[in-house]
């Protein structure tokens, strides 16, 4: 709208409502990011009737349907669980190793283009590639799981040792190791949205503990969110150290998160919870089998179920590290996260009496 039809339209100003068809795709078109993360979920609000403000005709009805069997709320079962911890254990400590073949072979194609064929240059840098030597990238080390990476070609083939045989494949392989951070800051129960948002320096001391400090927007009305601080595993610090590395050697601003999709990315922030499911895809054990078939698509918010469930299994008094972690305010919600598992069915009912104490207090 212009100012002008603003004030003559009703109080209530309209965003999306008077888009035609045309020009909500154009909208969808131009602003990718923004319409994988945000129109399923405006689908769904306006489905329950708690938003007015869309194109219901053509994008609410059409587009929003309850699913069928989904596993959103599922946790991962204790294999896939393990699998994905460990392979993203080994993928943050290859990370430093790495990190320093890629941008060997970077600044050689930098210091040498002058006057080279692009074609001519790529070939003289992955020779610079396949040279490199380290204790955990040399040909005769495994890496001790599988990934799938281009190659010759830009062909997406499985790797499980030294040497890449493509610049691009490196890069694809430094993109898992900061998927693989992700994943085990994730350890600290925080969201996504959380995740994404932590700032490069997020590391704090409190009390003596270790914490990590950003903004959170749940439950709370504050457009810029609310700090809060998650208990930091010593798995998450490495993490957190190797995740500061690799932003540092590739961007020139301080931000915690590197992103890696190029044009492709219209708002220069990484869609950590695409590449959490993109990194089950492309890595695992062995090449016979990826972690996304262990146990199905791996998302942030299964892994924050899992989080739950392995808390509620290994401690007594359960409830209060439940808050701390998930953050939640009501009691019932931080609950649901645990009750996945019939097996803890009597357990939760326990947690659920200490909960309602705590709360009394």
């Amino acid at each position: 709208m212009t100012a002008e039809t603003a004030v003559r339209s009703s109080a209530v100003l309209k965003l999306f409502a008077g888009l035609s068809p045309d020009e909500m795709e154009d909208l969808k078109t131009r602003f990718p990011t923004w319409s994988n993360a945000a129109v399923s979920r405006l689908n769904a609000l306006f489905a329950a009737g708690l938003f007015d403000d869309w194109p219901s005709a053509y994008v609410g009805v059409k587009k929003f349907a309850k699913r069928t069997e989904s596993r959103a709320s599922d946790h991962l079962s204790d294999e896939a669980f393990t699998q994905i911890i460990h392979c993203a254990i080994l993928l943050s400590h290859m990370q430093p190793e790495l990190l320093a073949a890629y941008r060997r072979a970077v600044i050689y194609g930098q210091a040498h283009s002058r006057g080279k064929r692009v074609s001519v240059l790529q070939e003289e840098q992955k020779k610079v590639l396949s040279s490199w030597r380290s204790p955990r990238l040399a040909p005769e080390v495994q890496f001790g799981f599988t990934v799938w990476v281009a190659g010759e070609d830009n062909v997406v083939k499985p790797f499980e040792s030294w040497p890449l045989p493509t610049v691009r494949g490196a890069k694809s392989l430094l993109h898992l190791c900061q998927t693989a951070n992700a994943i085990l800051l994730l350890t600290t129960g925080m969201r996504v949205g959380e995740l994404s948002s932590l700032p490069f320096d997020c590391a704090r001391i409190v009390d003596g503990r270790s914490f990590l400090t950003g903004p959170s927007f749940k439950d709370n009305d504050d457009g810029s969110g609310v700090n809060r601080h998650w208990p930091l595993p010593k798995v998450a610090a490495h993490a957190l150290s190797s995740q500061q590395e690799l932003s540092r050697a590739m961007l020139d601003d301080q931000q915690l998160w590197v992103p890696f999709g190029g044009g492709k990315n219209t708002t220069g922030v990484p869609v950590l919870d695409n590449a959490i499911s993109m990194f089950a895809k492309r890595v695992g054990r062995e090449a016979q089998q990826k972690l996304s078939e262990i146990d199905g698509k791996v998302t942030p918010h299964r892994f924050r179920y899992t989080i739950a469930r392995l808390i509620a299994l290994s401690l007594t008094n359960a409830s209060q590290v439940l808050f701390d972690v998930l953050g939640h305010d009501d009691v019932e919600v931080t609950l649901g996260y645990a009750h996945q598992d019939p097996e803890l069915a009597e357990e939760i009912d326990r947690i659920r009496s200490e909960v309602m104490v705590v709360r009394a207090k």
